[in-house]
């Protein structure tokens, strides 16, 4: 989706600012097996920025996470997805998450079941413990995360997460960044997204954000 204006977010800031919450906890991980699976993540422009300290907003504000997230590049699926492979059918495709947290807009991305979305790789570090995102669909969401440039099988275990027939914000799922190839003082990962369900089933994913940086 496209950003809504620029003081809606500076209201939003300044009210978490107010309450001085901590951020949430990260939600603990407890599938840490790779899959044997190898996938390459590829690293486009969108990679590059965030490997440059990106600009956080409590994008989730509105949702009582006052935590501070950025968007994976591309996954607005708005404008540019450049990065972003798609196999088995998954594409971007006509309607929008309801809920508008990153402003009012027109796409979103389709995921047939058994079909996969790749982000590009993108920046993170120790402190970056976890990501969310919004979806919707009668097929739930296999979530994995890759971790580019590692030898051999680089795919953990996914984690599932059920869709609903509205849209919803996903609880937190874990990046376990120590894993990714470092790059410059980071860490290198990427999210696979897989359609769950039976034949004709589809998952709808829209705005995925990467957790509170706490750098």
């Amino acid at each position: 989706m496209k950003s809504s204006t620029f003081h809606r977010l500076a209201a939003v800031a300044a009210t978490a600012a107010a309450f001085a919450l901590p951020a949430a906890p990260a939600q603990a991980t407890t599938l840490l097996e790779f899959t044997g699976e190898t996938v390459n993540a590829v690293f486009t422009a969108g990679s590059q920025q965030t490997c440059h300290d990106p600009i956080m907003l409590p994008w989730l504000a509105t949702s009582l996470d006052l935590g501070l997230y950025f968007p994976v590049p591309g996954a607005s699926f708005e404008d540019s997805t450049a990065g972003w492979q798609l196999t088995g059918g998954a594409t971007v495709a006509p309607g929008s998450s309801t809920l508008a947290v990153l402003g009012v807009g027109t796409a979103s991305l389709r995921i047939p079941a058994g079909a996969t979305a790749t982000s590009p790789s993108f920046c993170v570090d120790e402190r970056y413990p976890h990501f969310r995102f919004f979806l919707t669909g009668t097929a739930d969401a296999d979530v994995a995360v890759v971790y580019p440039g590692l030898e051999g099988p680089n795919v953990r275990a996914a984690t599932t997460v059920d869709a609903t027939s509205r849209w919803r914000l996903s609880p937190r799922v874990g990046l376990e960044p120590t894993y990714g190839t470092e790059y410059g003082g980071w860490r290198l990962v990427a999210l696979r997204f897989k359609g769950k369900g039976a034949g004709g089933s589809q998952l709808r994913v829209d705005d995925v954000l990467v957790d509170p940086k706490m750098r």
